[in-house]
């Protein structure tokens, strides 16, 4: 793997582009590293000669992939950190800037949740599930939880919509969506109409004035 490392990073993003590209197609079983070399053009060789087998080079991809969305999530931070709901607009946002950005890179994202290659599978769903956790926290993190009705549960509005915004994801890297600013409004009018239903009234009055003021400021 030092020898990968010590790449230019043009040249690594060559190879990982590729790898990404070609297991989000076919899987990993149906991958073969000269695939992956003739994407990238570079020889089969080569391939082995940083990554050691075709296993090593797919989990790297993985770390690679998690890697990239973490920065992601560190360029985008909500408006009000507090706030549930404008935490998942801009979860939005940023899925949208990495389907534009990287749509290989997500392509392949969705095509690990699935990967059930016996070669990889066990690693994968430590993965996961640590990436999951970590994902939830985040999400959860310093959330005010008050702002929400009484008898509603945050976790399963999360899951709720942690679904919905992968599915959307996964159709788009599919190329089954074309007009994504479209989808975009869609998914931040369901946000909008969560939270008018699931906060508080005394919650929402208050937000409604802050807007109000703020708007009051640039007029």
């Amino acid at each position: 793997m030092d020898k990968f490392l010590a790449l230019p990073k043009e040249k690594q993003d060559s190879i990982i582009e590729a790898g990404y590209s070609c297991f989000a197609q076919m899987g990993y079983k149906k991958t073969s590293v000269a695939d992956i070399a003739a994407k990238a053009k570079i020889s089969k060789a080569m391939i082995f000669h940083y990554f050691g087998c075709k296993k090593n080079m797919y989990l790297h991809l993985v770390q690679c992939a998690f890697d990239e969305v973490d920065r992601w999530n560190e360029k985008y931070m909500p408006p009000d950190h507090a706030d549930f709901f404008s935490r998942f607009i801009t979860k939005v946002q940023r899925q949208s800037g990495m389907l534009q950005s990287h749509p290989a890179l997500i392509a392949f994202l969705l095509s690990v949740r699935n990967e059930n290659d016996a070669e990889v599978k066990n690693d994968i769903r430590q993965n996961l599930q640590s990436r999951k956790a970590y994902q939830r926290e985040l999400q959860l993190f310093e959330t005010d939880y008050d702002r929400f009705k009484d008898n509603v549960r945050p976790e399963l509005v999360m899951d709720l919509l942690s679904n919905y915004i992968e599915n959307i994801a996964r159709r788009t890297a599919l190329n089954q969506i074309s007009d994504l600013d479209s989808i975009i409004k869609e998914v931040t009018a369901c946000v909008e109409m969560l939270k008018r239903n699931l906060y508080k009234d005394s919650i929402l009055a208050n937000q409604e004035e802050e807007q109000d003021a703020a708007d009051q400021k640039h007029i």
